[in-house]
């Protein structure tokens, strides 16, 4: 590096999707935002993609002239952080990270999860189209990437840490890549004691939060919420999140057959516009209503890498029902009401335990969970960034 040079990092992030949509995407767009307010941070930030020949370019939104960019050439001391899942790498851009890397570039990898490898037909299954099938073998060749060629991976929650480390076959005290964790951010301000909603009691409101997904058990719980309402039991479910997508692709075109007969399941359903309701792709003000207007939030995954919405529903005060899986006490500890069954007349059965004990206001309540605002999450990113040569697992 130059004498007197500020280092630069290069925030890396998918062409096609550059900070739009949810998900890991409106993770990337709220930390490239609050990494650049950072005063502490020792490097000039650029967003860039790479293309599929190799060359690193800004991101034409960024761009302030008409003129085409030329390719970036990243020197020594400078950093490439990936925090959106560009999948996509070219056996090229490979060659390039690594050309990069060699002349003193340090790459740094955000790790959302590796369900794709772990659980493939959570994502795609023999009736899907050729676009969800090939985003798997895209998936598995950037992990086999990441995990051998990085300086660092950094897993957003100890779970997902520990889930890297099984798939590498590495101890703790492996040097390259060094495998640390960190935890996401919400940016809905904090409810305090004088100013917590009041939650009726009566015809209590069930919020699920996410894409339509067979990990996200959607299907489970309208199963069970309509063996209640055979019961005449007077509960209302809202499904709020994305109706299709694989990965980065977000659109209708590229659902899965699990989504496309959800949805028909969702449309033909005797209580839809009454007591069941879909929200397709909530904004940020649309969501933050929506949980207000909850009285508890339901978190059913079979896994996932951190659960945004767990965080976000404990900032508005909102109880919370989740499965008991290790994210998720890691994320709610004892703050939680927690589910734990594989049918739809256990869930039913769990449903009815909390609203009984909700009702007698005996319920877990989620004021205890402190979740990290975006900018203590960018702040313990930029430490992870910052030190050299430690190859201890970050702690929060």
């Amino acid at each position: 590096m130059k004498r007197g040079r500020k280092p630069t990092l290069y925030y890396l992030v998918s062409e096609d999707n550059t900070f739009a949509g949810t998900g890991i995407a409106r993770v990337a767009k709220q930390l490239y935002r609050e990494l650049r307010l950072l005063r502490s941070f020792t490097f000039n930030i650029q967003p860039v993609f790479i293309t599929k020949t190799g060359n690193l370019t800004h991101c034409a939104r960024y761009q302030k002239s008409s003129q085409k960019s030329r390719p970036l050439s990243p020197q020594s001391g400078d950093v490439i952080l990936s925090v959106d899942l560009v999948h996509d790498l070219t056996a090229s851009a490979k060659k390039s990270l690594l050309t990069m890397q060699a002349n003193g570039v340090a790459l740094h990898f955000v790790v959302h999860d590796l369900m794709p490898l772990q659980n493939p037909q959570w994502f795609a299954a023999d009736e899907d189209n050729n676009a969800r099938k090939h985003y798997l073998a895209q998936f598995e060749g950037w992990a086999n990437f990441v995990t051998n060629a990085c300086d660092s991976l950094i897993c957003v929650s100890q779970h997902v840490a520990e889930q890297v480390k099984q798939f590498m076959g590495i101890s703790t005290t492996r040097c390259r890549p060094r495998v640390c964790w960190f935890h996401l951010g919400t940016h809905f301000a904090r409810v305090n004691g004088s100013r917590r909603i009041k939650r009726p009691k009566a015809n209590p409101t069930f919020l699920m939060v996410g894409t339509l997904e067979p990990r996200k058990c959607q299907h489970l719980a309208l199963e069970a919420f309509t063996l209640l309402w055979e019961k005449n039991k007077d509960l209302t479910l809202v499904l709020a999140g994305r109706a299709g997508g694989a990965g980065q692709n977000s659109g209708r075109a590229h659902m899965s057959a699990h989504q496309k007969a959800l949805l028909s399941q969702i449309a033909g359903h005797p209580e839809y516009g009454t007591r069941l309701l879909f929200v397709e792709g909530p904004d940020d003000k649309s969501l933050r209503k929506l949980y207000n207007q909850s009285s508890v939030l339901l978190m059913i995954s079979r896994d996932e890498g951190f659960g945004l919405p767990l965080i976000e529903a404990a900032q508005l005060g909102v109880p919370i029902i989740a499965r008991d899986i290790p994210v998720f006490k890691e994320v709610c500890g004892r703050s939680a009401y927690y589910f734990n069954g594989e049918t739809a007349f256990e869930l039913a059965d769990a449903i009815i335990s909390w609203n009984k004990i909700f009702q007698n206001g005996k319920h877990p309540t989620p004021h205890r969970i402190k979740p990290n605002s975006w900018r203590k999450s960018a702040l313990q990113l930029a430490k992870i960034i910052n030190r050299k040569g430690d190859c201890r697992v970050a702690i929060r």
